[in-house]
Parts: C-alpha cells; structure tokens; sequence
C-alpha cells in the first residue's frame, strides 16, 4: 500500500494524526471548505499588542460547522509568517507541507500551544503567527479525505527580552572618572531593547518608583561622606521586563583635594600638568613619591616626574619625564590644619607620533637638516637612514669632538645613529622624509675643544615653550653662540641679538657654541 494510502486509511478511521503533515494545493476546491472562522478564535494574549508573556501561550477555536461531511481534525503550525500555507481546500493525500502538530476532532475546544520555552527568547522585533487547516472527510462526493485553506492568526508581538544597559560616572567631557571631589556626579546611560524606565540608587537597593529613560542626567548623592560610591541602576521596558543591575564606583574624595586626582602625561605632547589643591588656599609643600617604572619596579626617585618650578605653593606644574607612574604628596604647612594629601596613581606614557622633514634642492647644494626625532624608528645605522631618505646621495653628522663634519662612507664609516641627534641629507631631487616613532626625552651634553665648541642639538618637545632664537640661547647655560642651518640659501644663519632673531621650532636642528661643560636640558 503506498504512502497516500496509507494517510487516507488512517483519517477514514479517524485514528491519531501525524505530527508532520505534509501539504500543497494541486489544484482549487470545487466546494466549500471548512476553514476555522477567525471571529471563532481566541488567544490568552492579544494579537497586534506588545505583551510580556512566560506562560504557554494556548490558542483556541471554535469548530466550523461541518454539515454532512465528517471532522477529522485540525493541523496548525507556528511561524514568523502571515503568508497562507494553503490557499485552497484539496485533497488531503496531494500536499507536502511540513506542520507542527494535530488536534483531534473529540478535543472541545480544539487548541493549539507554544511552549513557554520557545517563547523565553523573543523580544519587540519577533512576531509570531498561527496556521490552522481544517482536516475532513467528503461524504458526498466520496472523494476522501480532504483538508481545508489555512486560517492565520496573528501576529502575536511577545516580549521576553529584558533591556541590557551601562551606566558611566564620568566628567564634564564625558571621561570615565574613578575619583572625584564633587557630591553631584555626571552619569551616563546606555540601554538596548526598548528601555522606557530606569531606576537609580546609590544605596544598592531598588527603588520602588522610576524615572523615564535618558542618556545623561546629575544625580545628587544621597551620602557625602568620603568613601566609595557606587551608582545602581536597572532598566525597564514598555512590558515589564526588567534588567539586571548596572552599577559604576567612584571614590568621593575629601572636599579639600589635591585635583586632578589622576591624570595621564605623554610625552608626545608637552608632558606636564598643573595640579592643585582644591577647597583651600592654603601653602602646600610638594613632593612626588612612590615612582614606578613602566615594568612595575621602583624607579630612582626623579626618574618619571619632576617639578616644573616651585615645588611650593597651593598648586604645582609637573613635567613627565620617563615612562611609568607615580603620585604627589601635599603636606600642609605647619599653621595649616589637616594632614598631608596624596593623589591617586599619576601615568606618563608616550605615544607614537610623526615628524615630517621637506627636502628642498637648490642650484648649487642641496644639504637639508634633519633630527631622528623620534625613538623606535628602526634607524640605528647610517646606512639605515640612508637608504630611507628619498633620493638620498650624501650622509653626514657633526663631530663636536672633532669640531668637523663626519660622512657616511658605505662599508667604511656607518657609524651609530643617536636619537635626537641632527642629520645632515644631500638629495638630488625634492621629497619629504617621515619619522614615525615616540617621542624621546634627549639630553645633550655640550662640549668644548681647544679651538671651537661648536654643538648640533634639537629642541625637544620638553622645550615646547621657547619660540625664538633668543630664548633658546637664554636657556642652554653657559651659551655664546647659536646658528641654524638655512636650507633655502645653503648657508649657516647666526642669531644677532635685536638684528636675526629668528623663530625656533620642535624636533628642529641648531647649533651652538658654550664656553664650558654643559648638559641640557
């Protein structure tokens, strides 16, 4: 007996349905169907609303009537979809669509269910849809079994999924903060799946009543007592479901501070930061202690961090110096009441930058000055900066030993490359040389001869500030003569105090003559 034969005895003897019933209309119905009226459905949650739902969800109908032709049953689906899987009624051994279940003809009402754990996972984005299809007998035309077009219900909008969010303490330019002298605390949320309710506390309990969602909002703590305070806050959405607490600490410090509390120094940039004690004008002695190296071992005290001026006063200039970490002291001076304040961990850290170098030619020479201005480049060699240079043809430092100029000669002379050391290039044609690296913290130490003490430096990022020939010449002691190299006339230009007192720039290079011994900066 073949496969529709088999269907067919089975529905004449109205014996148990398969689950997965197979289904596809061959050809239209001559007759009426009997399609289950929609008006005969009810559900436990309705259709077209946005519901929380973490039962089963049961479907019931009422039967169509049937008139002389005999119910067999019902198979129904669940899906994402309110396209009909049957259009028409037909016979029941000519379709091949695959259903969920069946409902016998004795269960009064007939129904369908979803189990809760099918439903557990969806949220405002699913929708859900139920097919019923009619299966009956045709009495009358004793053409068998038959089955009905599909009746859809739906949609059913469930929404299991509680929101997922953040909250943030964070300052006025939205910087995550760990420490902070203010009770009013900048916070920031962010939620997903539709929140329309958040609760917030700094007591770590929810609170019965909510507040319409934002992104931003000032929130007064309720205890301002110094210490570690941690904001709470859960979010709801328009159904009810509720997510799990979000939390952010900060540290609330004593309302007189040593501020910023923390802060971070590159040394691709200045590196120093001014730093203050707040809620008094008291005079503080400062101090910088517990300096630590980048790979976590104490560091000689004057390593990562210096004072940029006085190291007196109701606040203090910084300078980073090395990469690593440490903290300041204030201590109170003795008719000040209180005790010493500390700072939270303070970073000096150096990140990569660029310098780019134009190289011009002229009609006569082409010599250009350039600085390895940068550490990690890879250069070590004057070969290795040779051969980066673009359209490179002549190599050459200043020996301040030897009071003359030293050339690269390949195989011969490739001597060792200095970080932060003046270069001087020879190309045959214009072009650009990048270097690309971090920021170094050099320290020149300037010599004398018997005859000339002339010196090649740059000026570092740590002397940012000086801007003019006369202030770098004011600044290097022991000083008597500075001169640059101009690129564009091929000459050596001297400043002339109130005459040639040209501008200076970072990771540049320059000359200069001392009359004894120095070390700068």
């Amino acid at each position: 007996m073949n496969t529709a034969n088999i269907w067919k005895e089975k529905v004449r003897r109205c014996s148990a349905f398969l689950i997965f019933l197979s289904l596809w209309v061959m050809a239209p119905a001559a007759w009426a169907a009997h399609e289950v009226d929609k008006g005969d459905i009810t559900a436990d949650v309705e259709i077209s609303k946005l519901t929380k739902w973490t039962d089963n969800l049961v479907v019931r109908w009422k039967a169509p009537s049937m008139g002389t032709d005999i119910l067999n049953g019902y198979f129904y689906k669940w899906n994402e979809s309110s396209s009909l899987l049957n259009e028409n009624d037909g016979l029941f051994a000519d379709f091949s669509v695959t259903m969920d279940d069946s409902v016998g003809p004795d269960i009064d009402p007939p129904n369908a269910a979803k189990d809760k754990a099918d439903l557990a996972n969806l949220d405002s984005g699913n929708v859900l849809y139920l097919h019923i299809i009619t299966s009956y007998l045709d009495v009358t035309n004793a053409t068998g079994a038959r089955v009905s077009a599909d009746t859809v219900y739906g949609p059913f909008l469930i929404d299991n999924k509680a929101p997922v969010g953040t909250v943030r303490i964070v300052d006025g330019a939205s910087n995550d903060i760990i420490t902070t002298s203010d009770t009013k605390l900048n916070i920031e949320f962010s939620a997903a799946k539709d929140p329309v309710t958040m609760y917030l506390s700094d007591t770590g309990n929810k609170p019965a009543t909510g507040t319409a969602y934002s992104s931003a909002l000032v929130w007064d703590l309720s205890d301002t007592t110094p210490g570690l305070k941690t904001i709470s806050a859960w979010f709801e959405d328009s159904v009810g479901n509720l997510s799990q607490i979000a939390t952010d600490s900060v540290t609330l410090l004593s309302t007189i501070t040593i501020s910023p509390n923390t802060a971070t120094l590159d040394l691709a940039a200045s590196a120093t930061q001014t730093f203050i004690v707040e809620g008094t004008d008291a005079v503080y002695t400062w101090s910088i202690i517990d300096e630590t190296l980048e790979t976590g071992g104490a560091a000689t005290a004057g390593t990562i961090a210096q004072f940029s001026g006085s190291n007196t006063g109701n606040s203090v200039t910084v300078q980073g110096l090395a990469k690593g970490t440490f903290k300041l002291q204030a201590d109170p001076d003795t008719n000040v009441a209180g005790d010493e304040l500390k700072s939270g961990t303070i970073s000096v850290v150096q990140s990569t930058t660029s310098k780019t170098y134009n190289l011009i030619t002229t009609s006569t020479t082409s010599v250009n000055a350039i600085v390895l201005s940068r550490a990690g480049t890879g250069y070590t060699k004057a070969s290795n900066l040779y051969a980066a240079v673009p359209n490179c043809n002549d190599l050459s430092r200043w020996n301040a030993t030897d009071q003359v100029y030293e050339s690269y000669v390949p195989f011969a002379n490739d001597f060792d490359l200095i970080v932060g050391e003046p270069y001087f290039v020879n190309v045959s044609s214009p072009g650009a040389f990048t270097v690309t690296g971090s920021v170094p913290v050099p320290s020149f130490t300037l010599g004398v001869t018997a005859t000339t003490s002339v010196n090649a430096i740059s000026l570092p990022q740590s002397k940012s500030g000086l801007t003019k020939g006369s202030q770098l010449i004011a600044d290097i002691p022991n000083a008597n003569d500075l001169s640059r190299w101009n690129a564009a006339d091929q000459v050596y230009e001297s400043y002339v105090p109130f005459a040639n007192d040209f501008d200076i720039g970072v990771d540049e290079a320059y000359f200069v003559n001392v009359s004894s011994l120095t070390t700068w900066p």
